[in-house]
């Protein structure tokens, strides 16, 4: 007779594929390294709060046909990311929603050329949402790979609507690295989004209560952060 043996059953008679790593993911991560940091420019425009908000970030309905620029998340500064000489700014992830059609142009100021139109994500209609993590992101190394200048990477967004506000948010996500500097300043200028006084606090300071009138507004911060996705 043939021999018999027991043995263990493994698997489910199918091709298993319980241990592959999915390939559906937009991008693997990244582990930010010394000297670099994450910004983020964003806005929120919501009438569900009241006015002026905690979070500078947050704030009012924009107006038809109004223009504004995003505000970082880290100073409370509707002024863009100022990227200072020797570092250079990669535009990583951005993404919107809202209720109105929405213009969105993001441009660089490039010494002594004046500004350069990086591009605009694009006309958003009513209810649309749109996010895009970039593959072959866009960087201020294709015009100055030495970071020999400082440069103001910008965001407007423009509400289309010819007679209603727009409701909704818009987000860029920026990696800022060294080219061959010191690290960052430790020092940043935070606006109070309640009474516009300006003050200068430690880059790690979340909580801030306000110099002049006393209010308590929050801000992120983001070079604690060492990894992403």
């Amino acid at each position: 007779m043939p021999e018999t043996f027991v043995v263990e059953t493994r698997g489910t008679g199918k091709p298993d594929y319980s241990r592959e790593v999915s390939s559906s993911k937009q991008r693997a991560g990244y582990a930010l390294k010394y000297g670099e940091s994450l910004k983020y420019l964003a806005i929120t425009c919501t009438d569900l709060v009241a006015h002026p908000y905690i979070n500078p970030t947050v704030q009012p309905l924009l107006a038809a046909g109004d223009t504004v620029h995003l505000i970082d998340s880290e100073t409370g500064l509707a002024t863009g990311l100022v990227i200072p000489v020797g570092y250079s700014a990669t535009l990583m992830l951005w993404e919107w929603t809202g209720n109105q059609d929405l213009e969105i142009w993001h441009y660089l100021s490039v010494a002594p050329i004046g500004l350069i139109l990086l591009g605009s994500p694009g006309m958003s209609g009513p209810g649309a949402n749109f996010g895009f993590n970039a593959l072959v992101p866009v960087s201020t190394s294709y015009f100055d790979p030495t970071g020999a200048q400082a440069h103001t990477w910008d965001v407007t967004i423009t509400n289309r609507s010819t007679t209603d506000p727009f409701s909704g948010t818009v987000d860029f996500a920026f990696l800022l690295e060294p080219v061959g500097t010191p690290p960052l300043p430790t020092i940043k200028t935070c606006r109070c989004p309640f009474c516009g006084h300006e003050e200068k606090k430690p880059v790690a300071t979340t909580s801030v209560t306000c110099e002049k009138c006393g209010q308590l507004y929050i801000l992120w911060s983001l070079p604690r952060i060492q990894k992403l996705g």
